[in-house]
């Protein structure tokens, strides 16, 4: 009985791990329910580091498709609104998220297709639910974008077997020879262990950076064959696809599990057993080897899981945040070859407490008023509700009609000093981007404080010109301004609109609300007073403002 006490011990161990893990997994499964259920239509608020957010866009750059550039995603501040719409729970679902909120749509008939399935989603609260179970169990790889494994499967290293199945058997052998009672065997045991042991790291450094994405992909497909097994009528598109996609990897994915929990810090007895029999086994580099030469040849069915998964929990996550938000309106948008915008209570979707305003246009837009009035907000409202419309279909506002069109704007330049670029070069550098953009499809253009980086003739006199320029059939221009001339200048091309305050008990009180015609009123030099400037100051520069007015002239 004794010579079998090894042996009987590790079953023991085995069992104990097994159970542990089993019990832990059902209280993961309860807490993950639990969270799922209370987080559906609240605002989200996790965290990201730094390396976890750049991960995020490498979707939509390997997809290599023309979408929202850099400059308008960044003078929107559009990362911010992706986090607040980012009520996912796996890598396909964010990272298909940004590549979809920073890809509008020109067609009806696919934001029709997006808005059956997120209205149904809507009113199938149950279901939906069950569905974001699932992505809430597949979650997020580690280290790496998932797109960086799907995109470059074909360069993932191979690594030779033999040596590690030689080495896996001479373990085996000896280990049966000591529980036989054969004392020599003892030493040939450890000699090996000590060599699988050394091996495995030298080997894994080779592939470790791809172990995470790899079982995530193949795993992906047993994710994706739960997703189509709901048999959720408003997905049964998407459910084909899956279904026909997952079934290549039946052969495959059961060793996916092998792999998964490799590098996983966690105090689980069952996980950490495992991680020591894949080190002395070579357990996850020999299933590393079979799934890799497997899925080499199946990225198309790859990229159809991750295109349809991500598509499905995205709008599983625009749901979600509908439900976040004080009120939105489903958009109509119709094709026209200038743009035009109407809306009922427009509202910032990042300002908190944002007041909304009634608009409507067909025609270019200038908008003057004080400092920190609300022109720039306004402008970016506006941009950012023309691209959620063409993205995720959703916008904030009681009501919202327009035309399908590009955004561009120039809002938020800075100095390129590593370039040796002025504040002004950069500005009509970025400004001539509306230009080269043509009018082949409808333009919206937002330029805040044009051409402020120069002196106040030639600004303008140029920003004139260039405001004229942009106003040409297709596109359709909304500029913020302090220059109180452009709004005579340009008052038979540009509707004006303006923002205004009150000063009540020494203090200034916004109102925020968009008002027609020019601006009547400056508030830069009263800001001195109510901010402790001296008198004398303010006394001497109001009295040149005044004489400029009557004269023209600086004296």
């Amino acid at each position: 009985m004794e010579k079998y006490g090894v042996l009987i011990f590790i079953l023991a161990l085995i069992a104990v791990a097994v159970a542990t893990s089993i019990h832990n997994r059902k209280k993961q499964d309860e807490k993950r329910r639990r969270t799922i259920r209370e987080a559906w239509g609240k605002e989200t608020k996790r965290e990201y580091s730094y390396e976890e957010f750049a991960r995020i866009p490498h979707y939509y750059r390997k997809r290599l498709t023309s979408g929202i550039d850099d400059a308008t995603w960044n003078d929107l501040d559009m990362d911010s609104l992706f986090e607040k719409l980012n009520h996912t729970y796996s890598s396909v679902g964010e990272e298909y998220l940004y590549y979809l909120l920073r890809t509008p749509v020109f067609e009806e008939k696919e934001l029709a297709k997006r808005e059956n399935i997120i209205s149904w989603l809507s009113a199938h609260h149950e279901d939906a639910l069950r569905l974001q179970e699932v992505y809430a169990r597949m979650g997020r790889a580690r280290r790496i974008a998932v797109s960086d494994y799907l995109f470059s499967l074909r360069e993932a290293p191979d690594l030779p077997v033999i040596k590690d199945i030689s080495v896996d058997i001479g373990l085996i052998v000896s280990l049966v020879l000591m529980i036989l009672g054969q004392p020599e065997a003892v030493g040939v045991c450890v000699l090996l262990l000590v060599f699988n042991v050394i091996s495995y790291f030298q080997s894994k450094g080779k592939v470790e950076g791809y172990f995470s994405g790899i079982a995530y992909l193949v795993s992906l497909s047993g994710y994706a064959k739960e997703v189509a097994a709901l048999q959720l009528p408003v997905l049964e598109e998407e459910n084909k696809k899956l279904f026909q996609a997952a079934r290549s990897f039946d052969s495959v994915r059961r060793f996916s599990g092998l792999i998964a929990l490799s590098g996983n810090v966690s105090m689980d007895f069952g996980e950490m057993l495992f991680d020591y029999l894949r080190m002395i086994f070579h357990i996850d580099l020999l299933a590393y080897r079979f799934i890799i030469n497997q899925i080499k040849g199946k990225e198309a069915d790859l990229k159809t899981m991750v295109e349809s998964m991500g598509y499905a929990e995205s709008c599983l996550a625009i749901a979600s945040y509908r439900e976040s938000l004080p009120y939105y309106s489903v958009p109509v948008l119709e094709k026209r070859e200038t743009p035009f915008v109407q809306t009922r209570a427009l509202y910032h979707p990042l300002v908190e407490g944002a007041v909304a305003n009634d608009f409507a246009t067909e025609r270019p837009v200038l908008v003057t008023g004080s400092n920190a009035s609300g022109k720039s907000t306004f402008l970016k409202t506006v941009a950012m509700s023309a691209i959620l419309a063409q993205t995720v279909h959703t916008v904030c506002a009681e009501e919202y009609t327009g035309s399908y069109t590009r955004v561009i704007s120039s809002m938020d330049i800075k100095d390129h000093l590593e370039e040796k670029e002025s504040y002004f070069m950069a500005e009509i550098r970025s400004i001539r981007r509306m230009f080269e953009a043509g009018t082949k499809e409808p333009v919206m253009v937002f330029i805040d404080e044009v051409l402020k980086g120069t002196n106040t003739v030639e600004r303008i006199a140029a920003s004139t010109q260039i405001l004229k320029s942009l106003a040409e059939p297709g596109r359709l221009p909304f500029a913020a301004t302090h220059d109180m001339e452009l709004t005579e200048l340009l008052a038979d091309v540009y509707e004006n609109y303006h923002f205004s305050e009150e000063f009540l008990d020494e203090d200034i009180h916004f109102s925020f609300r968009l008002q027609p015609g020019p601006a009547d009123t400056r508030n830069a030099i009263r800001l001195l007073k109510l901010m402790g400037y001296s008198d004398d100051i303010v006394e001497k520069a109001n009295k040149m403002a005044e004489r400029f007015m009557e004269s023209g002239k600086w004296s």
